[in-house]
This record gives structure tokens, C-alpha cells and sequence, in this order.
């Protein structure tokens, strides 16, 4: 799980679908906006559309944010933003190592 610091507010949120640009990757879509701190933070959001069940939006919403913070911090790059990633599909099993590389992608595009 990534750490409060590390996560987007609601009003960062709600800002970033207002004005960010978007990125699209295999299973993950991602708006971005430029940040104010040295940071990335990010927010995970699983469509109810995607996934019934609670339970399972949020197994899959914490493996996206295990394998943002399992990616080191020369891929995160040394610039500001904030992300709201949306997860367009579910893959198969094991999920944050597929995440983390449409993660990586998304990242690339922006840095």
C-alpha cells in the first residue's frame, strides 16, 4: 500500500479529472496533472461498471498501488505530478507486475 503522503486527496482528485491530460496503456488509462511538491502521487480508481463486488475492486485497487510503489525511484522520475490511474481491464493473475508495466509505460510518456 503506498503511504497517505504518497496517495491523492479528493479535492486533488477532483482536480485532476477537471483539467489533466490523458494516457492510455493495455489495461490501465491514467489523467495527469503537473504537481507543486517533488513527488508523484496518485490515486487508484476501479470502475463498479468493471467489477461487481467491493471486495474485489479493492484487491485489485491495491495491487495497482503495490506495484506503483515497487517501481524505484529513477522510473518515477524526478518530476512533480499528480495521477488518477483507471483500471480499463482486469488481467490475469499475477496483477501488479502486469500493472506495473503499463505503470512504467504511462510514467514514460510523461517524463
Amino acid at each position: 500500500m503506498l503511504s497517505r503522503r504518497r496517495r491523492l486527496r479528493t479535492t486533488e482528485v477532483a482536480e485532476v479529472l477537471r483539467i489533466g491530460k490523458n494516457f492510455r496503456g493495455r489495461f490501465l488509462s491514467a489523467k495527469v496533472l503537473g504537481g507543486s511538491d517533488d513527488t508523484i502521487r496518485v490515486a487508484a480508481v476501479v470502475p463498479k461498471s468493471l467489477i461487481k463486488g467491493a471486495v474485489s475492486r479493492n484487491r485489485v485497487r491495491r495491487a495497482l498501488y503495490r506495484a506503483i510503489a515497487s517501481l524505484p525511484e529513477e522510473k518515477r522520475g524526478n518530476k512533480a505530478a499528480l495521477i488518477v490511474f483507471f483500471v480499463r481491464a482486469v488481467p490475469p493473475p499475477p496483477l501488479a507486475p502486469t500493472f506495473a508495466g503499463d505503470v512504467k509505460k504511462i510514467l514514460s510518456s510523461l517524463l
